[in-house]
Order: structure tokens, then C-alpha cells, then sequence
């Protein structure tokens, strides 16, 4: 019963993501946050990772990051799939937001993952970064050495050949 019960609360979830980035309002926005938030705290992988994808969405109508999204992005005994989810929609919010401390927390995480050893890892925090940096929001000259750095490390030259990388999928 509890697999069926999660079918259908994947199929909620995986229906809510895509109404939500195609519309511009909102009605029942707590009904909305029920279902992420209920999928988010599920034992299943796949689940969780798409109530973080929904809360993200759901989020870009709050004038606040959620909180809960900050809290699964760095937390560290989190799948990477799901922290990258959250990593990706708080990039989202910051950059349509434009909160200086949101923005601020953000990039010093992705400063870290950076230097991560995963090759994936700093796909991910590359391209954050970039979206950041094209935002006009990285005002961190570390963040932007350490991007060339990255650019220019063989690890990563390799990583390329052997076609590793998966931008946004992996953390």
C-alpha cells in the first residue's frame, strides 16, 4: 500500500512541477506546498528529488527562499541528486529575486563544490556559477578563479573525452 501511495504522490508531484513554471499565478499555494513538502520528506529517492523540483518552482512565487530548500542544498547526508536539485532551485530563485543573502550563501557553497573532486560535481557548480556570474550577481573574485581553474584543469579535459560530465544531473 505505501508503494501505491507513493506512485500517486510522484504522479502529484510530477504533474505540479510543470503547471507551476508555465503559470504566473497561484491559487491554493498551500495545497501546493503540502504535496512538495510531503514528497520531500519521503524515504523514496526519486520522490524526494521531485518535491525538491517542485518546491523549487513553487518557490519562485515567494518572496523568501524557502528555507527548506537552503537546509537540503548543503545538507550533506543528502543524496547529491536531491542537493543538486535544491542547488539548481535556489539559483533559479536568486537569480530572479536578486537577494543579496540568499545570493551570498549560495555562492559560498558553490565555491566550495568548485574544488570538489567529482568531475559532475563541478559541472554543476559551474554552471551555477556561470548563471550567477552572467546575472552580474558574483562579486567574489575567488569564486571566479577558481572557475578558470577549473576550466583549464586536466582532470576535467579528460573527464570531456570520455563524455562524464553530466551538467545538472549529478552532484
Amino acid at each position: 500500500l505505501q508503494q501505491n501511495d507513493e506512485q500517486v504522490q510522484l504522479r502529484i508531484v510530477s504533474i505540479m512541477t510543470p503547471v507551476l513554471e508555465s503559470t504566473s499565478i497561484i491559487l491554493h499555494e498551500e495545497h501546493f506546498m503540502n504535496h512538495a513538502i510531503s514528497a520531500l520528506m519521503s524515504q523514496n529517492d526519486i520522490l524526494r528529488e521531485a518535491g525538491v523540483a517542485c518546491l523549487g518552482r513553487l518557490a519562485l512565487f515567494s518572496h523568501e527562499c524557502n528555507p527548506t530548500l537552503l537546509e537540503v542544498m548543503t545538507k550533506e547526508d543528502e543524496m547529491v541528486d536531491i542537493r543538486a536539485q535544491a542547488v539548481l532551485a535556489v539559483t533559479d530563485w536568486t537569480m530572479t529575486h536578486n537577494d543579496e543573502g540568499t545570493s551570498q550563501e549560495l555562492q559560498s557553497h558553490v565555491s566550495r563544490l568548485l574544488v570538489h573532486e567529482n568531475t559532475s560535481v563541478n559541472a554543476l557548480a559551474a554552471e551555477v556559477s556561470t548563471k550567477l556570474l552572467l546575472g552580474g550577481q558574483v562579486k567574489n573574485p575567488e569564486m571566479i578563479a577558481s572557475l578558470l581553474c577549473l576550466y583549464f584543469d586536466k582532470k576535467f579535459e579528460d573527464a570531456k573525452d570520455k563524455n562524464d560530465i553530466e551538467v545538472g544531473s549529478v552532484y
